[in-house]
């Protein structure tokens, strides 16, 4: 699978980056924490692809592997002593993000997919 445009990239990545943001707003609700965390490897998925132009497979799995390395260096306990940076890297362990980090590098990867071949199709009409 080819890499997917820049253009869309980046506008996957404002989406969930604002749709992330929106969720801050619901965060007391029982299912906010695992959309949160789904969308923040969403994120990071779109935003390597964007910076890399890996292919979603590969934006996919360093997506996954980075968001796994910021949880597990919140058991250190410096992003809760970073307020100012503590909605981009949290502030607890949880080891549930991490199944829910899966599923969002691969939601990430399936948009991915499917915006390069509607991009690939477009193209030849």
């Amino acid at each position: 699978m080819a890499p997917v445009p820049r253009v869309l990239s980046a506008s996957c990545l404002a989406a969930v980056v604002l749709a992330g943001l929106s969720v801050q707003l619901v965060r007391h609700l029982a299912w906010a924490d695992a959309a949160g965390s789904v969308l923040y490897a969403m994120a990071a998925c779109f935003a390597i692809a964007l910076l890399s132009r890996g292919r979603p497979a590969t934006a996919a799995g360093a997506a996954f592997v980075a968001c796994v390395l910021v949880e597990l260096a919140q058991l250190t306990g410096i992003p809760a002593r970073l307020p100012a940076l503590s909605l981009l890297l949290g502030s607890g362990f949880d080891p549930r993000d991490i199944g829910w980090y899966a599923v969002g590098s691969v939601l990430g990867a399936g948009v991915m997919v499917l915006l390069a071949r509607v991009s690939a199709s477009r193209g030849r009409h």
